[in-house]
């Protein structure tokens, strides 16, 4: 089953409220030039570097980067959780705790997949 993630980083209203700041700073360094006021024009033309720079990394054209942290998280404690799980079984089996651990993969996907059959006996 598909997870989910973590939202957009930026919702329609955090992106509006940016592009207004953007306009906003348009604006004043546009006036800054105009008056010949240097320290000023350096202060606004930083600023919206910065803010250009931070909607980059949190939206790319019209649709939003999203966050991939929850998804992750999910990820890394299953991942994290089968390890113990294997260390814990290889104290009592280490013949079936090699075999788990020779095919099962952990990444994005958790699969088990034997490359031969595991005489089981209880």
């Amino acid at each position: 089953m598909p997870l989910g993630d973590g939202g957009e980083l930026l919702d329609n209203q955090a992106r509006g409220a940016y592009m207004q700041r953007l306009e906003e700073l348009n604006q004043d360094i546009e006036l800054a030039r105009e008056n010949n006021d240097l320290g000023n024009l350096a202060k606004f033309e930083a600023e919206r570097e910065q803010l250009r720079n931070e909607m980059k990394k949190a939206w790319f054209k019209r649709r939003g980067k999203r966050s991939n942290s929850d998804l992750n998280r999910i990820r890394n404690s299953v991942c994290n959780a089968i390890r113990r799980t294997f260390e814990a079984i290889e104290k009592n089996e280490p013949g079936a705790a090699e075999h788990l651990k020779s095919n099962i993969t952990l990444g994005f996907s958790v699969i088990y997949n034997p490359t031969e059959k595991f005489p089981w006996a209880f």
